[in-house]
């Protein structure tokens, strides 16, 4: 059992490095030690083509043009199981006034992805900004920072939807689109809605199922409560189609909510 403040997992080791290391785009399995990184990173920084920011939060490099997990991102990608926690199915229609649309876009390059989300009235209009929070060795850059400049009430449930915009992805299951961690408080996630194949409805306009002839998507919603400050991973799992409609690559992004309310 590991555990660190995003939960615990417990997982099996040889199923992990398979499935992780897809999902964190890792190619090792192993970190160096601080000794290692340090005399590496004198000789070979260059030659692995890495940033100051890269050596210092992300890789560690134990020999020339070989670069490998830092200690914290090896900690993030062993952790990531299979089934983590499922967010409980919504029974009843969820009282959301605001949505946040997380949009993963065609094509989807894991070497490239976008922060493209934007939050808006339910009803329409009322766009504002989501920001990611400070980056870290935990970062994606579907990561969301959820405070006073995206709430708009006290007590208020937002709407989080998950937009697939590359139709070579697709959702593992209903129950698994969006997983999360178990963790030693209460889950900020209220409840996730079946999968639904629908339009991406534009800023002005209701977000609702109606059908107004446009290209439909993809789209899983899970909620969040204001009043629950926590930081909390929520993991999206999709199947990468491959273009030669043969061989298909199970992926696990693994972005948090930082939920800090009206702070």
């Amino acid at each position: 059992m590991t555990t660190d403040r995003l939960g615990a997992v417990k997982m099996k080791t040889s199923t992990m490095l398979t499935e992780a290391l897809a999902a964190a785009v890792l190619l090792t399995c192993a970190a160096a030690t601080p000794a290692q990184a340090e005399a590496s990173q004198a000789s070979a920084s260059h030659s692995a083509g890495l940033t100051d920011y890269e050596l210092k939060n992300l890789f560690v490099v134990i020999r020339p043009n070989v670069a490998v997990a830092s200690p914290a991102v090896f900690a993030r990608a062993i952790k990531l199981a299979p089934v983590e926690k499922v967010i409980p199915q919504c029974t009843t229609s969820q009282n959301a006034t605001r949505v946040v649309k997380v949009r993963i876009n065609n094509p989807f390059n894991v070497k490239n992805t976008e922060h493209d989300v934007t939050s808006k009235k339910r009803s329409g209009n009322g766009v504002k900004p989501v920001k990611e929070p400070d980056p870290n060795a935990n970062s994606t850059t579907y990561d969301l920072k959820l405070d006073k400049t995206v709430w708009d009430t006290a007590g208020q449930i937002i709407a989080i939807t998950v937009i697939l915009k590359d139709k070579d992805l697709k959702f593992l299951s209903n129950d698994e689109s969006i997983t999360t961690v178990n963790t030693s408080w209460q889950s900020i996630f209220v409840c996730l809605d079946p999968i639904k194949h629908v339009e991406d409805k534009k800023d002005p306009e209701p977000e609702d199922d109606s059908d107004t002839g446009r290209d439909k998507w993809d789209q899983a919603t899970f909620y969040v409560k204001e009043p629950d400050i926590q930081t909390q991973k929520y993991n999206i799992r999709v199947i990468v189609r491959h273009q030669d409609r043969m061989h298909v690559l199970p992926i696990i992004i693994d972005p948090v909510v930082e939920n800090n309310g009206f702070n």
